[in-house]
């Protein structure tokens, strides 16, 4: 199994279950009610691709730095989420993070870290006032989305 999709079952907890997938290659969690992920998922070395939108995220969670192959990362719509932690600047892999309808306030400097993103999407917040200058470090950018916020220069 390279993928596996558990989207839209009211879920409060990823199953443990799925421990034994651990080459799943796409996860996708979409519309449930989860609030953290497990620390197993840590050991799931080959995913490249994480679908958590429209979940009950407080905050990123801080096991996800270990997902050091992951490209493709959407937290979109868990609207407690009002930062990215420094744990997502570790996924240097990372090459599309859509963190859209999140009041994500401030982007720090560390941004800048994601040398391979392609898409970064930011829109729908409501929050973020300015952008760090090493956001001009990410050379790869090819879509920048921060649309619906509060940049005033």
């Amino acid at each position: 199994t390279k993928s596996m999709s558990l989207g839209v079952n009211g879920l409060t907890e990823v199953p443990s279950e799925i421990q034994t997938f651990k080459n799943i290659e796409h996860l996708d969690l979409e519309a449930n009610k989860l609030t953290d992920l497990p620390t197993f998922l840590g050991n799931f070395e080959n995913l490249v691709s994480l679908n958590a939108r429209f979940n009950k995220f407080k905050k990123i969670p801080s096991n996800i730095s270990k997902l050091k192959n992951l490209e493709v990362l959407n937290l979109e719509g868990n609207p407690a989420i009002d930062h990215l932690s420094e744990d997502i600047y570790e996924l240097t892999s990372l090459k599309d993070l859509n963190m859209e309808y999140n009041p994500i306030k401030e982007i720090s400097p560390s941004i800048g870290k994601l040398k391979n993103l392609r898409v970064l999407n930011l829109s729908n917040g409501e929050s973020i006032e300015r952008l760090p200058e090493t956001v001009g470090n990410l050379k790869n950018l090819e879509i920048l989305n921060v649309g619906v916020n509060k940049i005033k220069d």
